[in-house]
């Protein structure tokens, strides 16, 4: 999981950023596509298990399908809706980490697809320690990282080679 809608569905129910889906109900997929396929086509509210890889971990989660969109009646409400993340959520949706104050158009970090407001969670899945930790990472031009982040409500993992 590379993108992952905070106090959604399936955050709610355990999916985590950076989990690897490899099955649905026992049955192997080959392509993101298959999988995708195969999942649109289960009705609201049908019970599967989602194996997952988490790390070096694999494990089956047991989960209810929701609506294709789980989003609240605003027709009665005013212009602003707050949603906070729920204390027993992915630590990808907590709004803590470094916060992202100017990324300038052009930068490393622009490039890369950091924006100005982005919270940075994690580096390779651990919190930042520093901001010349970051630094590093994103001018580091040898190896690859994962930066994990939290932007308007939505945890993205952004994998840097």
């Amino acid at each position: 999981m590379n993108e992952l809608a905070c106090n959604s569905p399936a955050e709610r129910q355990g999916v985590r950023l950076g989990d690897v889906i490899t099955g649905l109900d026992d049955r192997a997929f080959s392509t993101e596509q298959a999988f995708r396929n195969a999942i649109s086509l289960l009705p609201a509210n049908a019970r599967i298990t989602l194996d997952v890889r988490r790390g070096e971990t694999s494990q089956k989660l047991g989960m209810t399908l929701s609506d294709s969109v789980d989003r609240p009646d605003v027709s009665d409400q005013g212009s602003v809706i707050v949603k906070f993340p729920s204390e027993s959520g992915s630590p990808a949706c907590v709004p803590a980490g470094a916060v992202l104050v100017d990324v300038a158009p052009g930068s490393a970090a622009y490039s890369i697809g950091l924006r100005t407001g982005d919270y940075l969670t994690a580096i390779n899945g651990k919190p930042p320690v520093s901001a010349d930790q970051i630094g590093s990472v994103l001018e580091s031009v040898e190896g690859s990282a994962s930066l994990d982040i939290l932007r308007a409500g939505t945890a993205y993992r952004i994998d840097v080679q």
